[in-house]
């Protein structure tokens, strides 16, 4: 028997673009544009759940997923 896990597949950072969602451990992020505060540090991802922004470097290794926004 061979299982297949997608979920679990991980991808470079930097292979991802704006608006992706990805999972690091059990949080989901989205890929955000690249942003700096007032102290120089950049973020580039947003945690979906608590809005924490933090940053990753190109060569992380994530796992992307498929994500739908539903509005109602």
């Amino acid at each position: 028997m061979k299982i297949t896990r997608k979920d679990s597949i991980k991808t470079d950072f930097g292979e991802l673009r704006g608006g992706d969602v990805f999972k690091d451990g059990e949080v989901l992020y989205m890929v955000i544009e690249e942003v700096e505060n007032n102290n120089c540090c950049t973020y580039n991802a947003v945690d979906i759940e608590t809005g924490a922004l933090t940053h990753y470097y190109a060569d992380e290794r994530v796992v992307p997923l498929h994500a739908e926004l539903i509005v109602s």
